[in-house]
């Protein structure tokens, strides 16, 4: 907060770089121009700009910020040098260094300029202002403040907040310089300003600063009271915002105004304390506060005191010459010397005083700045014309355009209008011709599924004649024949099912007026609904619950639907939920509804799927994967809600379960009803006939007899007649084994180690691709053909397949003969690679074989490298028994496995394998080392018998070790 000059004598004055400024002002306005129409630079969003400033605000003394000056301007780092010399001139100023001041500031401009960075050329000429004020010249701190804001006023942000802090500190800036010109009217409104700018940046120090000229002017004016109010404001933003200065300052102008009332005592006292805050923290302030000392001793009659404090004034104005206050120490010496009756010597320092005020603020030097305020106001009238005339342009521009666009946007409604009126014409008879095409459709396919229905029916009564003849036959049929016959029935009566679903959604859609309406407690009918799906959730071992919240709800409904809904509700959660899960069904009667809700802790259903889970036909993914249907099951359930006058919600997230709400009215209309009771025994058995005809799980698992040598086989199907379909179209040949889906089957492969695996692709828990895939990175497994049963016929599902690793891709329905010749034709491919196995054998060597140096390096290759490697480590410890389980732990297999494992990749049993291995070692050994014992090779094989060795040694090779020793012929 500077002091404004308290002289309003017109003098005249001499500016003797009025050059320069004429110079530098044009040039501010040319830049100005240039910025007008730049984007804003963000000072907040430059990392390397807040941090040197960062670093700068910690610097207290000139020669350490002239060290980074110098720093700076070493690197070619231009941001930082700016910031530098503003923090230099800053300290300069404090320390009443002004002309350095000057010259550090002038160098920021340049800077500044080069950089555009309009922000920071609107502080150097600011500081530049202010560092002329400290030094008397107004004349030159009014031109450069009124050049900072002409650039301000060019800037094209005027609302953020390093644009508004610059522009009030050039607000301050002009209004101190009016308070030296004693125009108190025009310096009240430019304060006024500046503290709105102030508050709206929410700066303390900026608010004190402005409150305390507010009280200067308000003094001015004698206005002591408000005078006295806006010093105690200022002092208690200063105080918030920590300002020492401020404070001192604060207490400067309290003496001021306890001194106008004569209370000089107190005036002195509030001196005092400015004089001592001051005198540390800046200079030229403190000069305010030692002659405002001198002048209150004058009038207390403390002379020594007052002569001491101008003395001490005049010593330092003259050290930073500041005019002013050598001005005010000329006159503070003029009243001692009238005190002291020495008129000539008060003469001459009137003298001085009057001349050096004529400097400061002479009549030419005050006309100047008049000018420099009138220009700019008559400029900024002028740009507000201009842009006056331009809105006036611009209105009578968009009133044209305006009449244009309405005129254009009513011929394109007329024309939209017509189109309208036009499309809704052919989307209506549109949706006449697609209404008359789906009923022709649903008749045709009503009358199709009709007409399937009578054949289907009469299989199924010859069906059930054949199986009641066979039992009474005398030559009953083969148990095969019975299972294929009993196969026929099921699937039968799931195609009749399907049938009656199909049938059921159109007349649901087209009989809503034929309903049997029934009345009675439906809390037991839906119980015994519930029941009948028991013990298909006890095989799966699925929890099924059925609480209701009253015991009896009397209401209106049609039996066949009714079970129908909770039926279907029920098996869905029951074929969506996996093993060991709970399915809980509720109702309560809320008001005239009854409210039914089946919530499972299933899989749930994904987001883009709940959206079509009602459309009929619609399947979505994880359907496909895990269960069988054409997807019109929850479509009779909505239609027949629907028809009953209810609604139906559903809530569900992927691997979270699902809720199914069914709402349905109590009372259907005023109208005499059977009991519903009556018709429970002809609905439920029909239900429950239908549940049981759907599917067989594939529980019953055929295992071979005891000694069976026959190859093995893997069947892994979810669905029981198609497993044992391919079970008996294998037996004669396999021994087959079972699985029910994926994970099940893994499990089974590496219990068993099959021959051969057959697997469907759509099962629960793993799908058959994924099982193929685990197959082929087993390396104990990786050896087993598979063969990939699906419904799936596209290309990509047959690619999919092959790219999981299945040796064949066969299309269900599948033809028996091709089955089994795929599978002989897999197996005989196994025992061909056996054959190279062996013959590799034969002619490398099993040491060679056993670190895997065959050409294609397989996965069986790699596992009987392995195995033979760990084999090898128990014969060269001398073991007569190779410990085979602790092979088969360090494989990470079970023994039975990898005994089977070593067979099919050897075609050899593993003692066989082991004593082949041995007998390389043996000749290795009688070959690299001619001067060992027999007996020493023998232990070292693991032989502990000589006799015993040199048998089987004979045996193996066709000669004995001495004859092997010596070179003979191997064996041939």
């Amino acid at each position: 907060m500077n002091r404004p000059v308290n002289n309003c004598k017109n003098r005249d004055y001499r500016f003797p770089l009025a050059v320069t400024v004429a110079v530098m002002a044009a040039f501010v306005v040319l830049v100005g121009a240039c910025h007008r129409h730049m984007p804003a630079p963000s000072h907040s969003a430059d990392a390397h700009y807040c941090a040197a400033d960062s670093l700068l605000r910690t610097i207290t003394t000139i020669d350490s910020v002239t060290a980074l000056v110098d720093r700076y301007h070493n690197e070619h780092d231009a941001v930082g040098e700016m910031l530098a010399l503003k923090y230099q001139g800053k300290l300069m100023r404090g320390n009443a260094m002004f002309d350095e001041a000057v010259k550090a500031h002038t160098r920021m401009y340049h800077i500044a300029t080069s950089l555009q960075d309009t922000i920071e050329m609107i502080l150097a000429l600011d500081n530049i202002a202010t560092n002329y004020r400290r030094m008397g010249e107004l004349s030159s701190a009014y031109t450069y403040h009124y050049d900072a804001l002409r650039l301000s006023d060019a800037y094209s942000d005027h609302e953020s907040d390093e644009a508004v802090k610059s522009r009030v500190v050039t607000l301050n800036g002009i209004g101190n310089i009016e308070l030296g010109m004693c125009n108190y009217a025009t310096a009240d409104t430019i304060f006024r300003q500046a503290l709105a700018g102030e508050k709206k940046l929410g700066s303390n120090v900026g608010m004190a600063i402005n409150y305390a000229n507010l009280g200067f002017i308000k003094h001015r004016r004698n206005e002591i009271d408000s005078a006295w109010a806006y010093y105690r404001k200022s002092l208690e933003y200063n105080k918030l915002a920590g300002s020492e200065l401020g404070v001192a300052l604060c207490h400067l102008h309290f003496g001021e105004l306890h001194e106008s009332d004569r209370r000089f005592s107190h005036a002195r006292e509030e001196y005092q304390v400015a004089y001592d805050g001051l005198k540390e923290i800046d200079r030229w302030h403190w000069l305010e506060a030692c002659l405002a000392l001198s002048s209150v001793c004058i009038k207390l009659g403390d002379v020594a005191d007052a002569h001491d404090y101008v003395a001490e004034a005049e010593a330092e104005a003259l050290r930073i010459n500041s005019r002013e206050h050598q001005a005010r120490a000329y006159k503070v010496h003029y009243e001692l010397a009238l005190l002291e009756g020495d008129p000539d010597k008060a003469l001459k320092y009137f003298v001085h005083s009057d001349e050096l005020a004529d400097s400061i603020n002479g009549p030419e030097r005050t006309d100047e700045m008049r000018t420099q305020r009138l220009d700019y106001e008559r400029n900024l009238k002028s740009g507000e014309l201009s842009l006056l005339n331009n809105d006036i342009a611009h209105l009578k521009r968009m009133r044209n355009l305006m009449i244009a666009a309405v005129s254009l946007m009513l011929l394109m409604a007329g024309a939209i209008i017509a189109t309208l009126v036009y499309a809704n014409r052919v989307r209506s008879r549109t949706q006449r011709v697609m209404h008359q095409i789906e009923e022709t459709r649903s008749l045709f396919f009503t009358n199709v599924v009709h007409r399937l229905r009578t054949p289907l029916t009469a299989i199924m009564g010859a069906i059930d004649s054949i199986i009641a003849d066979s039992k009474s036959s005398a030559t009953p049929p083969s148990a095969q024949q019975l299972v294929n016959l009993e196969m026929i029935d099921r699937q039968g009566g799931n195609l009749l099912e399907l049938v009656d679903r199909i049938l059921e959604v159109g007349s649901v859609r087209s009989a809503v007026s034929d309903l049997d309406w029934r009345t009675g407690n439906v809390v037991p009918f839906i119980r015994m609904i519930i029941e009948s799906y028991r013990e298909q959730c006890v095989s799966r071992q699925i929890e099924l619950t059925y609480a209701s919240s009253q015991d009896r709800i009397v209401m209106d409904a049609v039996p066949s639907y009714l079970s129908t809904i909770v039926g279907s509700l029920v098996e869905n959660a029951i074929n969506y939920s996996r093993d060991y899960s709970k399915i809980t069904v509720t109702t309560r009667q809320e008001g005239d509804e009854l409210v039914i809700r089946v919530a499972d802790n299933g899989m749930g259903i994904s987001s883009n799927d709940l959206p079509h889970v009602f459309e009929p036909f619609y399947r979505g993914a994880l359907a496909e994967q895990i269960t069988e249907g054409v997807g019109i099951g929850l479509t009779v359930v909505r239609d027949m809600v629907m028809a009953l006058g209810g609604s139906v919600a559903v809530d569900s997230k992927k691997d979270n379960g699902s809720v199914f709400t069914i709402t349905l009215p109590c009372k259907h209309n005023d109208g005499v009803k059977d009991r519903l009771e009556d018709v429970a025994s002809r609905v439920l058995p029909k239900l429950h006939l239908r549940r049981t005809v759907k599917r067989s799980e594939a529980s019953v698992r055929s295992k071979p007899a005891a000694g069976d040598d026959k190859p093995v086989v893997l069947v892994v199907e979810d669905h029981g007649d198609v497993a044992q379909l391919v079970g008996s179209v294998l037996a004669e040949r396999f021994a087959v084994h079972y699985a029910s889906d994926g994970e099940q089957g893994l499990a089974r492969a590496v219990e068993l180690v099959p021959d051969l695996i057959v697997t469907d692709v759509k099962m629960p828990a793993m799908d058959g691709c994924e099982l193929c895939r685990r197959v082929r990175q087993s390396p104990q497994l990786c050896h087993i053909p598979v063969i990939m049963l699906s419904a799936r016929t596209g290309k990509d599902d047959r690619i999919a397949g092959i790219k999981a690793g299945a040796d064949v891709y066969m299309v269900k329905p599948f033809v028996s003969e091709e089955m089994m010749e795929w599978a002989n034709r897999l197996l005989q491919n196994r025992q061909m690679s056996i054959q190279r196995y062996s013959d590799t054998l034969s002619n490398n060597g099993l040491r060679a074989a056993s670190v895997g140096k065959t050409s294609d390096n397989s996965e069986d290759e790699k596992f009987m490298a392995r195995f033979n490697e760990l084999v090898s480590e128990q014969i060269t410890s001398g073991v007569t028994r190779v410990n085979l389980d602790k092979v088969a732990v360090s494989m990470k297999m079970g023994e039975s496995a990898m005994r089977r494992k070593v067979q099919s990749v050897t075609g050899k049993n593993v003692i066989a394998h082991i004593t082949d291995l041995r007998m390389d070692k043996a000749l290795d050994l009688l070959r690299r080392y001619p001067d060992m014992l027999i007996g020493e090779v023998a232990e070292q094989c693991g032989f502990a018998d000589v006799a015993y060795f040199s048998r089987v040694f004979r045996q193996h090779y066709g000669m004995t070790p001495t004859r092997a020793r010596n070179g003979d012929a191997d064996k041939s």
